[in-house]
């Protein structure tokens, strides 16, 4: 965790609900035969499914700033 910067808490929790969830993402998969359409079937799944890529964006465009913030610090101290 250390090596490559990730926060303990996140970690840990990712490792408990990733057991749970993959096992019940199987079940809802056997039940619906292979369909992935149910998981957009509600309105519910569609705003989970939107704030998780609103969430992304937001993080990968935060990470970019810092990285250009950064380049350009490095850029004016070396000239």
């Amino acid at each position: 965790m250390m090596l490559l910067n990730i926060p303990a808490a996140p970690f840990l929790i990712a490792f408990i609900l990733g057991p749970m969830f993959e096992d019940n993402m199987r079940r809802s998969l056997a039940i619906s035969r292979g369909d992935l359409g149910v998981f957009f079937q509600s309105w519910i799944s569609w705003a989970f499914f939107a704030l998780t890529v609103l969430f992304v964006i937001l993080t990968i465009r935060r990470e970019w700033k810092k990285w250009r913030d950064k380049s350009r610090a490095a850029a004016q101290s070396t000239s």
